[in-house]
């Protein structure tokens, strides 16, 4: 196997390794759909002229299909272990992630669920007396893998010095957090933050100066305690406060929830009536790549 490691989290949130001899389970060649996921262009058709006009392209769902040997000391615990590999997959019981650790030691995963292949084929070229072939069928709604750990940045205002935590540089105004600095993206595509603002402090503005676009916040006030969680994923979009209730509407006509695009990104974060080491913007994001 290239891998060192494939494990695949069921929707309980319960590792399985599917590289194992331990368990009775080994991956084998024959795999499809770990790489770019299809390109979806949308186009146009011309009136009264051959061909068409490409509008955009984006990313199309994926399928990625694996190939299991399952092996067992006996037909009772073959059976046995092909029953808890359905429970592990069962796709009526929410997303799973599967994750792959390549040889380097980096890490890569990707949220999909089963769509085929549980049914088991039991034929002479796929079933032996204590093993079992099968291919997994699991579909990636949102393509892209996904780094496993989370990049987090924390800003704040300093107790008696003009600096920000962890590092960049900033103004500060009238207890005003102010700071503009750079995020450089280095996966593939673009990836979506979340954002906590943390109280107490006053019309929240959160710019990429590089799309020029913005989250605006402004009239909204934060007491100590209370905070704003913006999360920009597609499929999420929202924006709530600490009691989880919806204050989308508390957002500027002029506002966007945009992401980080790929490579380098200007960006500049702006809290007023701010205090020292109590109030703190947080903001996380995961690179997002093509492949494994």
């Amino acid at each position: 196997m290239p891998e060192t490691s494939v494990i695949w989290i069921d929707a309980d949130g319960t590792p399985h390794t599917l590289s194992s001899d331990a368990e009775g389970v080994t991956i084998l060649y024959g795999r499809s759909g770990l790489f770019m996921a299809p390109p979806l262009p949308i186009e146009d058709v011309v009136p009264l002229q051959d061909g068409g006009k490409l509008r955009s392209i984006t990313y199309g769902p994926r399928i990625i299909n694996l190939p299991l040997l399952l092996r067992a000391a006996s037909q009772t615990t073959l059976r046995t272990l092909k029953r808890d590999i359905m429970g592990w997959f069962a796709p009526d019981r929410g997303d799973g992630i599967l994750r792959v650790t390549a040889p380097g030691g980096d890490q890569r995963e990707i949220v999909c669920r089963l769509v085929d292949g549980l049914g088991i084929e039991q034929t002479a070229t796929s079933r032996g007396y204590l093993s079992q072939k099968l291919v997994l069928g699991l579909k990636s709604w949102d393509p892209h893998w996904r780094a496993v750990n989370a990049t987090q940045i924390s800003y704040q205002l300093a107790a008696s010095t003009a600096t920000f935590f962890p590092w960049f540089p900033i103004r500060l105004t009238n207890s005003t957090i102010f700071s503009e600095f750079s995020v450089d993206n280095t996966g593939d595509v673009k990836t979506w933050p979340s954002w906590v603002i943390v109280g107490p402090g006053d019309d929240p503005v959160l710019r990429n100066v590089t799309m020029g676009k913005l989250i605006d916040l402004t009239g909204y006030s934060l007491a100590v305690g209370e905070t704003v969680v913006i999360d920009t994923s597609p499929g999420v979009k929202s924006v709530v406060d600490q009691d989880g209730v919806n204050i989308f509407s508390s957002l500027s006509n002029t506002s966007s929830l945009w992401p980080l695009e790929r490579d380098s990104n200007a960006l500049s974060i702006e809290l007023s009536n701010a205090v020292a080491a109590v109030s703190e913007i947080q903001l996380t994001y995961r690179l997002r790549y093509f492949s494994v």
